[in-house]
């Protein structure tokens, strides 16, 4: 779906870029005509044609107003037109198709009807002097400027339908996805925190596997998700403080069941930062670190995998960091090497996997400053990816807040938590309440309406898809009420637009099912929540 968007929206800049160029050639073609020719009071004509050759080059050069630019550059070249073919003659009316094509691509509205009407019937001027070769000229012109313009509108208003039929598509499909993803995540979220649970008290080969089974599918929605629509890289946002050491260690916390079960020693080599505090992104590097190690061990087939993470001061508030997670198994064959970041791309490995992880991966390393993730030959064989990000440092009392003890984070925090299903209702529950958490529980979102109101509560944790009132409408409620603590949406479907939706309602975040100790541990740092 993505790639979808993402090849109208390379279409469509390439198309400027194409129109921009042509605006130059002409310019300069219609500048050398007059320079040729050497024909009288032609200054005026080249100071013009000087500044839409300005225009042009500054829009090649600054995207961000590249279309304004376009624009205004269009309508210039329309306005000044008439007085270039009447100062000049016959040699700048031959441009004129080029220039309908322009208008036809770059303007819309009654403003393309108008500079249409204008170009068409400037070159009718010359027919003034009479002469046969200047009528035959200007006939000619004429014609193809309006059969041009038939034709590049027609094929314009194909490629608009197109595009929008398109667009439905990947709507109706966000839309299939979301309802898919709620309803395999929800069961799937349910499932994984009952075996949690069910580990406590009985670590069995049969429970470890069903969490392994259960784990994986988690995994498989979430990489759904993330590779089905471009908006859900917004939620990388680089904008809180981090210790990226700190992050690094408990990615590799996160994954050490994970390696003991395989007998997977991990190794973690670091040299700190002057300073080691940043603003970034914690989900980010989080993830991706963790991601290449659940790879090393699931797919390297060695048996150690390293971290090793450096810090170079570029000035005196930016770090470039480099992370290198390195395997000592069979490595990556060097003819699968230029697509292994391609989607779906698993090679020859024989473990589960959806093929989307280092695509993914290389598309969250894009999202920081300087981010990149690339593979590089190691000296002992196995696998070598390397990811790199430069990241600004933050004062001493901003780096203060980073060192918080998750059990203090929840520890007397009133929740109120919404959610419809009991059994996940009753388990996270448990998990807020076992960890300090004061929490108050409403089945539908009319319930936690009512709780809101005659509660004073520091954060309300909600489902999104709820009968009687979702988490959309409790959402701008409790908004419109004066709520003004953080709202945690918890959903079960990852695979659709449902958590760009609840935050545009008013949402501090979205964390996916099953709620966890670390997701909302982790969020609530960044969240800053303030105790009643």
């Amino acid at each position: 779906m993505r790639t979808d968007e993402s090849a109208v929206s390379r279409f469509e800049e390439q198309m400027q870029l194409f129109i921009l160029w042509l605006l130059c050639v002409g310019g300069l073609l219609t500048a050398a005509s007059l320079f040729i020719l050497e024909l009288p009071n032609n200054t005026l004509s080249l100071m013009i044609i000087a500044v839409w050759e300005l225009c042009a080059l500054s829009a090649i050069t600054f995207k961000k107003i590249r279309q304004r630019l376009l624009t205004l550059l269009t309508i210039l070249i329309t306005l000044a037109f008439p007085f270039i073919i009447l100062v000049n003659g016959v040699v700048p009316a031959s441009l004129a198709p080029l220039f309908v094509v322009v208008l036809v691509l770059v303007l819309k509205g009654q403003t393309r009807i108008i500079c249409m009407c204008i170009l068409n019937i400037t070159p009718l001027m010359l027919l003034a002097n009479g002469e046969p070769q200047t009528t035959a000229i200007v006939v000619r012109v004429v014609f193809s400027t309006i059969v041009l313009s038939i034709l590049i509108y027609y094929l314009l208003s194909s490629y608009q339908a197109l595009v929008d039929k398109t667009q439905l598509q990947l709507d109706t499909n966000e839309r299939i996805y979301g309802v898919i993803g709620h309803e395999l995540r929800t069961p799937a979220a349910t499932i994984k925190m009952l075996i949690d649970i069910e580990l406590e008290q009985n670590c069995s080969k049969n429970i470890l596997e069903l969490q392994r089974l259960s784990s994986h599918l988690l995994c498989v929605l979430d990489d759904m998700k993330t590779s089905s629509s471009s908006a859900t890289l917004a939620v990388y946002k680089n904008n809180e403080t981090i210790s990226v050491h700190d992050t690094v260690e408990r990615a590799i916390e996160g994954v050490k069941p994970l390696a003991e079960k395989y007998n997977f020693i991990i190794n973690f080599s670091a040299k700190r930062a002057v300073t080691e505090h940043h603003i970034g992104s914690t989900k980010a590097i989080f993830q991706i670190i963790q991601n290449l190690i659940k790879n090393a061990i699931l797919h390297s087939g060695g048996s150690t995998v390293t971290v090793m993470k450096s810090a170079e001061s570029l000035s005196h508030d930016k770090t470039h960091y480099r992370i290198n997670v390195i395997d000592d198994g069979k490595g990556i064959d060097v003819k699968f090497r230029d697509k292994m970041f391609n989607a779906f791309e698993r090679g020859d490995t024989l473990s589960e996997g959806t093929g989307l992880g280092l695509n993914i991966c290389k598309q969250i390393a894009n999202t920081l400053e300087d981010g990149d993730l690339s593979y590089i030959s190691s000296e002992n064989g196995g696998a070598n990816f390397e990811l790199v990000f430069v990241l600004h440092s933050v004062d001493e009392h901003d780096a203060a807040s980073v060192k918080v003890d998750d059990f203090e984070l929840l520890q007397n925090l009133k929740i109120l938590l919404v959610e419809d299903t009991p059994m996940l209702r009753m388990i996270a529950s448990k998990i807020l309440t076992q960890n300090g958490a004061i929490v108050t529980e409403a089945e539908d979102g009319i319930i936690g309406l009512n709780q809101a109101s005659t509660g004073d509560f520091d954060l309300v944790i909600t489902d999104i898809m709820m009968p009687n009132c979702d988490g959309y409408e409790l959402t701008v409620r409790l908004r419109e009420q004066g709520f003004v603590n953080p709202i945690i949406g918890v959903t079960g479907a990852t695979v659709g637009s449902e958590a760009e939706r609840l935050i545009a309602c008013g949402a501090n975040a979205v964390l996916p099912k099953p709620l966890t100790l670390l997701s909302i541990t982790e969020e609530l740092k960044k969240l800053k929540v303030n105790k009643a």
